[in-house]
């Protein structure tokens, strides 16, 4: 039985702290022993010396050590997580020599013994003489003089410790030995006896599994003083746990076994209780118990269901798309071993399994979604054991995955910087991009896909559109609390700044939106520091007239309202402050009654003739009453468009791409590939375009309809 041994020295009066050398008993003895005998022939040499002087004067050298006090033992468990026995001891060192010499103190060996036979050391530490001396607190001790050392003394066994300190007369000369022995817990009798185990039990009714576990009581005694107890299950696997007794001298116990994955079925357990003496005598009792058996199927789960870029419950709606990858994470689990995951896609046909081992197992699935699997299917999952359990299916409800086709259309991808918002030109050739950061608009022609011109902007603008001929745009300039008209028939272009009347700019009310209608009047609205100050105003470029519109938004304010017009600019969609829509009529320039929205920040879109409105993925009627939430939508914040004839709704879908979805009923028909992640989405007045821009992102995308 190998045991741990840590001898420790240490004097607390002076704060200071020895450890010993770890090397092998073996080695250890070996080293102890040559200092041992180089110690002895020194003073025998030293003697004979002394004695070639004349033995008439020899003077009488005795120092006698002997324990003062002795404190302990004090059980502790070092940072290895070992237990420790700790006892202080106090000795007395007592001079008698004759004459006026006096001797110094030089190394000590401390040899440890252990065991129920402790007259033969089993290790040994050595200290030098500075050591010793800061242990006695003086370097010498004269006749008839006493001295006090204080020593701290550890080990991982109870022990007993024979300390020789060497000695000399100062200066050289004859010297000694003085031993002093210690024992730190009892020490053993000659004939004791080992612990007894006085009853083994276990709670077990039935079989074991793998998994389980096993409770075992025991009471145990010992005259001398219990140091540990330690429960053991051999057979179809290892599996001890020990327990520190402390030199107890009877222990009752109710301790459990955690049986591991790894144990062997159809082999039979022994249980056993090893108890363990001060004198480390060890008493050994076991008990027979029945083979193990697994009867449990394993339990699995499916921790991530994710496609088209989004991650789903597998119990509920998911939306996929040909050609993406239908990712799932499963978690598996049991008692033993989990040996085979199966999964299998209806109606599609298709059936796989991967091998796996391990009680704990994550298992993550990529499945393909060919053309051939778009429409309803339903995924299945089983779990398989190592002895053939197969746990209950976990499935998503029949028809609840919906594959839907991916629309394969030409799309071209440009970086263009600060991309704010888009205008398409009257003749559908070029694109106007608002780049407010460079204070400038882009002319961009959707053929070549590069910027043909650049005109500058007096100014950042916020928002822009073109008037109802395309031939100038208007644009929104906050900081100069005006709008800036730019004739785009001259050349050079002019500009034509309006400064807007009636402004608080002491709340630093300044335009914010631009929409140009088909009467001809600017809508603009306005935004301060002051939310209440938020306003709309018409503006007639012919007359140069201005009116602040109390009829716009909730009792005039429209919070930082957004708006957008209709193709054929006769209705121009205000949604603004509390999630209020309004529908601007040009043929009647009046504001309809103001609806709830749900989406208050994204910009509207319209049909021709505005018969169908969508706000992001929210579906409106032509008197802005909700109809229905398209089914591809995952927020209220996408950008979202409307084609001309009112009968696709286009959704700027990260990562997805764009989802297509019917106007009339709002379910999906396909998604387009955009490698661009929109969030802005605008459709060209014909319905040839479809034009996104990733505005964080630098990109803009053109996507060719037809």
């Amino acid at each position: 039985m190998r045991v741990p041994f840590w001898p420790v020295a240490a004097d607390p009066e002076a704060h200071r702290h020895v450890a010993g050398v770890a090397m092998s008993r073996g080695h250890q003895r070996r080293r102890a022993g040559a200092r041992y005998a180089a110690a002895c022939l020194a003073l025998v040499v030293g003697a004979a010396l002394w004695g070639c002087r004349g033995a008439a004067a020899a003077p009488h050298l005795s120092i006698a050590v002997s324990v003062g006090q002795l404190t302990g033992p004090v059980f502790a468990t070092n940072d290895a997580g070992q237990r420790v026995i700790t006892c202080a001891v106090d000795l007395r060192a007592t001079a008698t020599i004759s004459g006026s010499d006096q001797a110094e103190w030089m190394d000590a060996v401390f040899r440890w013994s252990y065991g129920a036979d402790r007259s033969v050391p089993q290790d040994s530490s050595v200290f030098p003489a500075a050591t010793v001396r800061q242990g006695w607190r003086y370097d010498h001790i004269a006749p008839g003089e006493s001295r006090q050392s204080s020593w701290r003394l550890s080990a991982g066994v109870p022990f007993t410790v024979t300390i020789e300190f060497r000695y000399r007369r100062v200066g050289g000369g004859w010297g000694g030995l003085a031993r002093v022995t210690a024992a730190c817990g009892p020490t053993p009798e000659s004939g004791g006896t080992a612990p007894e185990i006085i009853s083994l039990a276990s709670g077990v009714a039935g079989s074991l599994q793998p998994g389980d576990t096993l409770a075992v009581s025991y009471d145990v005694a010992s005259a001398l003083g219990l140091w540990r107890t330690s429960l053991r299950l051999r057979g179809p696997c290892l599996v001890q746990r020990d327990f520190d007794e402390d030199l107890a001298r009877s222990v009752s116990r109710q301790a459990r076994l955690s049986l591991p994955a790894s144990c062997q079925l159809g082999v039979p357990i022994d249980v056993s209780v090893v108890a363990t003496d001060a004198a480390l005598r060890a008493t050994v009792r076991s008990l027979a118990l029945p083979a193990l058996v697994d009867t449990t199927a394993p339990v699995l789960s499916v921790r991530l269901l994710e496609c088209g870029g989004y991650q789903w419950g597998v119990g509920l709606p998911a939306d996929c798309y040909v050609g993406d990858t239908l990712r799932v994470i499963l978690d598996a689990r049991d008692n033993r071993s989990v040996a085979r995951l199966t999964w299998e896609v209806q109606p599609a046909g298709f059936r796989d399994s991967v091998d796996v081992s391990g009680a704990i197992v994550e298992h993550e699935l990529r499945i393909p979604l060919p053309a051939t699997w778009a429409g309803p299917q339903q995924v299945r999952f089983v779990a398989r054991d190592a002895s053939g359990h197969e746990c209950a299916t976990v499935a998503s409800a029949p028809g609840a995955i919906q594959v839907f086709p991916t629309l394969a259309l030409a799309v071209s991808v440009v970086a263009l910087p600060d991309v704010a918002d888009v205008a398409f030109g009257p003749r559908g050739d070029v694109l106007y991009l608002l780049q407010p950061s460079y204070k400038r608009v882009a002319v961009f022609s959707p053929a070549t896909m590069a910027v043909t011109s650049t005109i500058d902007v007096p100014g950042i603008a916020r928002a822009f559109d073109l008037t109802v001929s395309g031939d100038s745009l208007v644009l929104a300039i906050p900081d100069s609390g005006a709008l800036v008209v730019v004739d785009l028939l001259r050349t050079p272009v002019t500009r034509t700044v309006i400064p807007l009347q009636g402004l608080d700019r002491y709340h630093w009310e300044g335009p914010a939106g631009v929409q140009v209608a088909a009467n001809g009047l600017v809508l603009v609205t306005t935004d301060a520091n002051d939310p209440q100050r938020h306003r709309l105003r018409t503006v007639d470029l012919v007359t140069g007239v201005q009116r602040v519109r109390l009829d716009a938004g909730v009792g005039g304010v429209t919070g930082t309202g957004v708006m957008h017009h209709s193709p054929d600019r006769g209705v121009v969609i205000l949604n603004a402050y509390a999630g209020a829509l309004q529908r601007y009529d040009a043929a009647t320039d009046a504001f309809g009654p103001a609806q709830p929205a749900a989406a208050t920040t994204a910009v509207p879109a319209a049909d021709q003739g505005a018969h169908h409105v969508a706000v992001s993925g929210d579906l409106y009627d032509a008197g802005l009453g909700f109809v229905a939430r398209v089914r591809g939508a995952r927020g209220p914040g996408s950008a979202g468009a409307l084609s001309p004839d009112g009968l696709v709704h286009y959704l700027a879908l990260p990562p997805v791409g764009i989802v297509r979805s019917r106007i009339s009923d709002g379910q999906t028909i396909d998604r387009i590939r955009n490698p661009v992640n929109a969030d802005l989405i605008r459709a060209s007045p014909d319905g040839r375009l479809l034009v996104t821009a990733a505005r964080y992102w630098n990109q803009l995308s053109i996507v060719a309809l037809r």
